[in-house]
C-alpha cells in the first residue's frame, strides 16, 4: 500500500506525537485515520452532485 495521505500528513502528525508523548498505538490510529479521511475526500470529490439529488 502506498498510503499517500498518510505520507503527506506524516511530518506534522509525528511532530505532534513526539511533543505530546503519544503511545505508539495512538500514533498508528491517528495516521490511519488521516489516510481514511483523505481517501473519503478523494472518493466523494468525484461524485456528481446530481447523484445525491436523486437519492432524496
Amino acid at each position: 500500500m502506498r498510503l499517500p495521505y498518510l505520507r503527506k500528513a506524516a511530518p506534522t502528525s509525528l511532530a505532534t506525537a513526539r511533543a505530546q508523548h503519544w503511545d505508539p498505538a495512538e500514533v498508528v490510529r491517528a495516521r490511519l485515520q488521516e489516510e481514511a479521511v483523505g481517501r473519503d475526500a478523494a472518493t466523494f470529490a468525484d461524485e456528481p452532485q446530481e447523484r445525491f439529488l436523486w437519492a432524496l
